[in-house]
């Protein structure tokens, strides 16, 4: 028989369980209020990071070790949405001004030292994409997998002997915080190349850092942009850079996104 005191401890701890099971079903349920997506597009300095993401209490108490506890979360939590982004870069030295005319009769949605950005609907994104291709190169065409609030960088291009340590090629880092009618999308877009100096007989001054660059090559930027991007779904990015110069190439990105929710 079991005594009124061990009884009253046994109901205490079924209260206990209750109250951290409840308490942990908040902590993992818990959402951000919702708020409607507005389309914008917003252009960060160009040496801009990624900004760290907070930290949930649970991320910051349970430790990495207790697999169970984190499996559960998981469990309780549900999977995070996912997005698949594809981005294309195309050389748009012989864009034709008349298409450009077309698409500043649509109003770019930010500009800056040159760079536009427009949120068009997919269809007739994907129609600019295809004559951007015939008229210009495609340079490369990069695609991410990740999910709401993870941090990805993809790089794309090759190591070189221009400076030692450098890399030549282009470097998408990405943020997406997706929302339920939309996704709210911080890149960074980087896209450097080797060229060959007009003057390859000029001996190559040394680097800032003392390094003798790799004689008649230097390293371009053609370009150096952070953007922070607010679309609807069914909807995608159009980045156009400035006219070219001796320096740079004119680049457009076009960036497509399919965003995976859970049911």
């Amino acid at each position: 028989m079991i005594s009124r005191k061990r009884s009253r401890q046994i109901g205490m701890l079924l209260w206990f369980g209750v109250i951290i099971a409840m308490g942990g079903f908040w902590l993992f349920r818990r959402s951000e209020p919702f708020i409607p997506i507005e389309p914008s597009v917003q252009f960060l300095a160009a040496d801009s990071r990624i900004p760290p993401q907070p930290v949930s209490a649970f991320e910051r108490w349970v430790p990495i070790s207790w697999s169970w506890l984190w499996r559960l979360h998981d469990f309780v939590r549900g999977p995070l949405p996912g997005i698949l982004i594809d981005a294309k870069v195309i050389d748009c030295a012989m864009l034709p001004e008349q298409m450009v005319a077309d698409l500043a009769r649509g109003h770019a949605r930010g500009e800056t030292n040159g760079l536009r950005g427009w949120i068009l609907d997919n269809p007739p994104l994907a129609a600019l994409g295809r004559k951007l291709e015939t008229t210009g190169q495609l340079i490369t065409r990069p695609r991410v997998q990740t999910a709401h609030g993870i941090q990805s960088t993809l790089f794309v291009g090759s190591a070189q002997s221009v400076l030692p340590g450098s890399q030549v090629g282009f470097t998408f880092d990405l943020l997406p915080l997706i929302q339920r009618d939309g996704t709210d999308l911080i890149t960074i877009l980087t896209l450097t190349e080797a060229v060959t100096n007009r003057s390859a007989d000029v001996p190559e001054a040394p680097s800032a850092s003392g390094v003798a660059l790799t004689p008649g090559i230097s390293v371009h930027t053609n370009l150096a942009a952070g953007i922070r991007w607010r679309f609807l779904d069914g909807t995608g990015l159009f980045l156009l850079c400035p006219p070219a110069s001796n320096e740079t190439r004119r680049l457009g990105v076009i960036v497509s996104a399919t965003v995976q929710r859970p049911k």
